[in-house]
């Protein structure tokens, strides 16, 4: 209800923007990331998921820490709640951030874990092109 509260508010600030973002995952993390221990609470955990990607989306584009952020939330989200788009909007956020940044190893990490999801989507559509052309 904290994390809630200070949304409500306009988060004209970018940095306490970033940090409410940053929190309700953690919060999410918590309720239902399945690569951790967590509570089980999948829907709870969707719903921090979201609020942290609404607010990621409103913050300024160009830096790349928000594009590894974003991918993150979204590759979480598509653990969670599965969806074609959430694993290509993953994918679009690496790619982006690749671009800003070839040679940082956690962005090569996050984009080979985004392709990734993206080629077990299609994987498991039957869809070996495009699996293939993600892995």
């Amino acid at each position: 209800s904290y994390l809630d509260g200070l949304r409500a508010e306009r988060l004209d600030d970018v940095d306490l923007a970033r940090e409410v973002a940053e929190a309700y995952e953690r919060v999410g993390d918590v309720l239902g990331e399945p690569a951790r221990p967590n509570l089980g609470k999948r829907a709870e955990a969707i719903k921090a998921y979201q609020n942290a990607r609404a607010i990621r989306e409103t913050l300024p584009a160009g830096s790349i820490d928000d594009e590894l952020g974003m991918a993150r939330l979204c590759l979480k989200l598509y653990a969670v709640a599965g969806g074609k788009d959430l694993a290509e909007a993953g994918v679009a956020a690496t790619r982006a951030a690749l671009g800003k940044n070839p040679h940082r190893a956690d962005v090569y990490e996050l984009a080979m874990k985004a392709e990734n999801a993206l080629g077990t989507y299609y994987r498991n559509r039957s869809n070996g092109v495009a699996a293939i052309r993600h892995y």
